[in-house]
């Protein structure tokens, strides 16, 4: 079956703007920290410790989140799964330009949302359907809340992304 994506997650929110400190206690996700060959945390900026209480739970990032870059030319569309293990702070936000997805792991497998989405056959359809001028396209939250999404069983999303990862390291 296909289905919009906000009918497979649980929370699809873009992050705030944050203010920042040179205190490296709270560190904010931004794009630079998503890269395809991973989420890596050694190039974030860090909160203002005073303006943490400001962060609502849904807003931590939490293992498997989505987390895709939402503006500007050449990384809008780029995607990473939030790894704590990669994360020697222990917590994370994410910052104005990036879109937290979270699945509902029960109907839709992260790592497999994340494979489709990296695939050839979305990329090409994001700075299509984001807006604004060329250099500063946006992927609106509506967007993607509404984005068609193909949700097969739960053990064949698994039996692909398995397939997949095979694949890539045969490659490497």
């Amino acid at each position: 079956e296909w289905a919009r994506l906000e009918s497979v997650t649980t929370y699809i929110q873009r992050g705030k703007s944050p203010k920042y400190s040179t205190v490296e206690k709270y560190p904010v996700i931004a794009q630079k920290c998503n890269q395809w060959s991973g989420f890596s945390v050694e190039k974030a900026r860090f909160i203002d410790p005073a303006t943490v209480s400001k962060y609502a739970d849904e807003r931590i990032l939490k293992d498997g989140d989505l987390l895709w870059n939402s503006t500007g030319l050449g990384t809008l569309g780029r995607m990473a799964v939030y790894d704590s293990a990669k994360n020697r702070y222990g917590w994370a936000v994410a910052d104005s330009h990036v879109t937290v997805i979270r699945t509902r792991e029960d109907w839709l497998d992260h790592r497999f949302a994340f494979a489709y989405f990296a695939g050839p056959s979305v990329q090409p359809e994001i700075e299509d359907q984001a807006s604004g001028s060329t250099k500063q396209k946006e992927l609106a939250q509506e967007t993607v809340r509404n984005y068609l999404i193909p949700v097969p069983p739960l053990a064949e999303q698994r039996r692909i992304v398995y397939e997949v990862d095979w694949l890539f390291k045969i490659l490497v």
